[in-house]
C-alpha cells in the first residue's frame, strides 16, 4: 500500500507437520538439504552453492563464508554459523567441488533443489512449499528460543525491522 508496487502475500515458515510428511519422500540428499537449511537459516543459493573450502572446521561451531552472497554489494560480510546437528549431517557431503550434487555430480541448482522439494509434496499429499521458508523456519525458532537479536544475528540482518517480518 505504499506504492504502486505489486503486494505480495507475506512468506510464511513451512508447517512443521507439512515439512515432516514432505521429508519421508525426498531423496536422502535433499531431505538432508532442507535439515540443514532449516537448522542454520541460510538461503537457498548459500546452501547450493555450499562448498568444502568455504566452511571453517577449526571451532566447535563452524563458520560457513559464501564466497556470493545477497548483501555482497553492500560490503557486507555474511557469516553462516553451522552447530552439531547439522554439522552432522552434513559431514557426508564434505568432499567435491560442491557439497551437493545432483545423481550426474552436477552442482544442485536452487530451480532443481525448489523442484525436488515440490515432487516430494505431491507425493506427500501436502501443498507446495517453497525453500526459502526454510529461513522463516529457523527464524521463528530462533526467536522463540531466544530473542529476536539472536534471529536477527543469524540471519544477517541489519535491522532488527526486517527479522521483524520473519
Amino acid at each position: 500500500g505504499r506504492s504502486q508496487a505489486i503486494e505480495r502475500e507475506a512468506v510464511k515458515p513451512v508447517d512443521p507437520d507439512v515439512l515432516e510428511a514432505t521429508l519421508d519422500h525426498l531423496r536422502p540428499v535433499i531431505a538432508d538439504m532442507v535439515q540443514i537449511q532449516r537448522l542454520t537459516g541460510m538461503r537457498p543459493g548459500e546452501l547450493c552453492r555450499l562448498t568444502p573450502d568455504e566452511i571453517s572446521r577449526t571451532d566447535e561451531i563452524w563458520l560457513y563464508e559464501p564466497g556470493d552472497h545477497k548483501m555482497q554489494h553492500k560490503e557486507q560480510q555474511r557469516l553462516i554459523a553451522i552447530g552439531p546437528k547439522a554439522q552432522n549431517i552434513l559431514q557426508k557431503y564434505l568432499f567435491g567441488a560442491f557439497c551437493f550434487s545432483g545423481l550426474r555430480g552436477n552442482q544442485i541448482t536452487v530451480e532443481a533443489y525448489r523442484d525436488a522439494i515440490h515432487r516430494g509434496c505431491e507425493k506427500a499429499g501436502v501443498d507446495n512449499w517453497n525453500p526459502n521458508q526454510l529461513r522463516h523456519n529457523a527464524a521463528t525458532e530462533i526467536r522463540r528460543q531466544f530473542s529476536l537479536e539472536a534471529a536477527r544475528a543469524v540471519l544477517s540482518h541489519s535491522d532488527a525491522t526486517t527479522t521483524k517480518i520473519y
